[in-house]
Parts: structure tokens; C-alpha cells; sequence
């Protein structure tokens, strides 16, 4: 809710100021003797040429924002491969060792990074922002395993 109140806060202070630029524009051109029609398109294209920066700007901190996030989602995804691919490893050296407890333990210990890494980032899901069921995957497990 606070968001947005946020949201057309930023809207009526966007609008204040480019108003405001806009008259102050019609204010200084009418000051310097340019006539009403000139004042007119000079204080229109004066106006249209501020609001067009801040709204370039804007998109340029939405891009960066998009592409920070892209590149940190990679990064998990990486970590998530390269930590599976550890566990497998893991998981069939466990079926070498005789002692049952040490084991079970292990077993357990791995189960239970499995479910972090779905939990964190289930397998199937890519970066276009698809659900793992549009993929065909399995979805996160609701609980956690019990250690």
C-alpha cells in the first residue's frame, strides 16, 4: 500500500514540476519579447524537451535495473549447477561408505541441500521470468526435509 502512495506521489511532483518548468519558460520568453505564437511552440518544445529527459532517464535506471538483476539470477543459476553437479559426487561416495549412520547423515545433509537449491532456484526455471510448470518441471517442495 505505502508503494503506492509512493507511486502517485512521484506522479504529482512530476507533473508540479514540469508544469511549473513550463510556465516559467512561458514567463521568461513573454519577458523577452518573443510574441504569444512564438512563446507558444518555444514554451511547448522547451517543456516537451524536459519531461522527455527525465522520462530517458528513467528508462535508462529501469534498464539498469533489469540488467543488475539479470545478471545476479545467472549468477545463482550457476552456483545452482555447479553445487549439483558437487552432489552427485557427494551422493555416490555415500554408497561407498559402510557405516549406515554415516550414511543416513550424509544422505540427509544432501537431501537437504537439494531442497535449498529448489527452494532458491527450482530446477527448469529460466531467466525469461516463465514458471518451472510452463517449462514442464516440477514445482518447489512446500516443506522442509527433516534433519
Amino acid at each position: 500500500m505505502r508503494a503506492n502512495y509512493r507511486l502517485v506521489l512521484a506522479f504529482v511532483l512530476f507533473v508540479v514540476f514540469v508544469s511549473g518548468v513550463g510556465v516559467g519558460f512561458d514567463r521568461l520568453l513573454l519577458r523577452e519579447g518573443v510574441p504569444r505564437l512564438g512563446v507558444l511552440f518555444l514554451s511547448n518544445l522547451l517543456t516537451g524537451l524536459v519531461a522527455g529527459i527525465l522520462f530517458l532517464q528513467n528508462k535508462i535506471r529501469a534498464h539498469e535495473k533489469h540488467k543488475l538483476l539479470e545478471d545476479r539470477l545467472k549468477k545463482v543459476a550457476d552456483m545452482n549447477h555447479h553445487v549439483r553437479n558437487a552432489l552427485q559426487v557427494v551422493a555416490f561416495y555415500r554408497s561407498q561408505i559402510s557405516d549406515p549412520e554415516a550414511g543416513r547423515l550424509l544422505q540427509d545433509s544432501i537431501k537437504r541441500i537439494e531442497w535449498t537449491l529448489e527452494e532458491v532456484l527450482p530446477r527448469g526455471w529460466n531467466l525469461e521470468g516463465k514458471p518451472p510448470e510452463a517449462n514442464g518441471a516440477a514445482g518447489s517442495k512446500q516443506g522442509a526435509p527433516r534433519a
